[in-house]
């Protein structure tokens, strides 16, 4: 991927980085609600609100709309994971866990500083330089004595 985004302060440099579509039920639930707002604002100019009180409703809800629009990043380096504004440090662990849920698996990993991140597994592998790149960080927390569940040790290792 070209124009790789920022690793994050005092961290080495992004080696990959993939996009990543919102999980399909939040992109259905913001369409949803952009329609709803959509409607109370022409309901209300039609019974006598002044236009720019249902302009700035019908903002609103196109606002929520559009920001559930957008793919997100996921970025990795040697040591770290972005995803969105938050990232962790891969080589340095101390929780490790995998949940499935109806929207897939999910990564949740915590690091020495208490930064918390999840992913769902399909965004990381994706990418494979992205995948190899996070896989390399868990194996060195996994040799710093990382504990993990038992899925999240066959998942990585």
């Amino acid at each position: 991927m070209s124009g790789l985004p920022p690793a994050p302060p005092g961290l080495p440099v992004t080696l990959a980085a993939s996009r990543v579509a919102p999980a399909r039920w939040r992109a259905g639930v913001a369409i949803l609600v952009g329609i709803i707002f959509a409607a109370f604002a022409a309901l209300m100019i039609w019974r006598g609100l002044s236009w720019p009180i249902g302009l700035a409703i019908f903002g609103g809800g196109y606002v929520l709309l559009l920001g559930s629009a957008f793919s997100a990043t996921v970025s990795a380096g040697e040591g770290w994971l972005r995803a969105g504004g938050r990232y962790v440090r891969t080589d340095e662990l101390s929780a490790l866990e995998t949940r499935v849920t109806l929207a897939g698996t999910q990564i949740a990993m915590r690091d020495r500083d208490s930064r918390r991140l999840t992913v769902r597994l399909s965004d990381l592998t994706t990418e494979p330089a992205l995948w190899a790149v996070v896989r390399s960080g868990v194996a060195t927390s996994f040799a710093n004595g990382l504990a993990a569940d038992p899925r999240a040790k066959r998942l990585f290792q």
